[in-house]
C-alpha cells in the first residue's frame, strides 16, 4: 500500500483542488517517496528514512514540487509531546506526508488527506513558509542529499 488518499470529494477546503490536480500531486508525490527510497543509502540525513527524517523529507519535497510549478505550499508541525514531533506540508486544505508511516501501519507512505481531518500526529502547532533555511544547522548536508535524490528522480525520466 504505498498511497492513501481519502475520498476528498464532499470537504470544502478540498474544493480548491480539482481531481487532476490531486492525482498529479499525488503522482509526483510517489516518484519522490520512490527516489528518496533508492537513494537514502547513499545520504547523510536520509540513512534511517521514514525515522526521523521527517522535516527534511518536508522541506526537500517541497523544493521538487515548486520545480514543479506548486506554489504557497506550508510547513507544517506538531512540536514533541509524549509521543514525538514530526513535520509535514500542506497545500490547498490538504496534509501531504511522506514519512507518516514511521508511525506504524495505519499510516501509508504516501499519505494525502483533508487537513480538516487531523489526527495525533498532525496535530498542528506551527506553520511556516517552506524552504531549505528551514534547516539550519544541516544545510549542507541536506543541499548533498538533495542533489542525490533529484539525480534519481531525473534518472527515472531516462
Amino acid at each position: 500500500r504505498i498511497t492513501e488518499i481519502e475520498n476528498c470529494a464532499n470537504q470544502p477546503d478540498i474544493m480548491r483542488m480539482d481531481q487532476l490536480e490531486q492525482e498529479h500531486l499525488l503522482d509526483l508525490c510517489k516518484r519522490f517517496r520512490i527516489a528518496l527510497e533508492r537513494s537514502s543509502d547513499q545520504t547523510l540525513q536520509f540513512q534511517s528514512f521514514p525515522n526521523g527524517c521527517c522535516r527534511d523529507t518536508a522541506v526537500l519535497l517541497n523544493e521538487f514540487l515548486k520545480e514543479q510549478g506548486y506554489e504557497d505550499i506550508r510547513y507544517c508541525a506538531k512540536d514533541r509531546d509524549e509521543y514525538s514531533s514530526h513535520a509535514w506540508l500542506e497545500y490547498k486544505g490538504i496534509i501531504i506526508d511522506l514519512t507518516a508511516d514511521q508511525f506504524g501501519q495505519n499510516y501509508a507512505p504516501v499519505l494525502l488527506k483533508s487537513n480538516s481531518s487531523r489526527d495525533l500526529i498532525h496535530r498542528l502547532d506551527r506553520t511556516q513558509n517552506c524552504g531549505l533555511y528551514i534547516v539550519n544547522g544541516d544545510y549542507f548536508n541536506l543541499c548533498d542529499d538533495q542533489k542525490k535524490i533529484f539525480q534519481e528522480l531525473n534518472s527515472e525520466n531516462e
